[in-house]
């Protein structure tokens, strides 16, 4: 695999994590109780798939 197509995938993947994290901030700021638990789920889940992402990019590219 090519340094070109990787840095693709990892793009994919960060803003793909990003609008997760997003999604789940904005559902987390819903009065709805059972809407905010689900959206807390998402941002922590986002936030756990940027973490991964980041950790994967610079294994590949250090």
């Amino acid at each position: 695999m090519t340094t070109q197509v990787t840095a693709k995938k990892f793009k994919l993947q960060k803003i793909k994590a990003t609008l997760m994290t997003l999604g789940g901030l904005l559902c987390f700021a819903f009065q709805n109780p059972l809407i905010g638990i689900v959206g807390g789920f998402l941002f922590l889940g986002g936030l756990v798939w940027l973490f991964v992402t980041a950790m994967q990019v610079w294994w590949h590219h250090a």
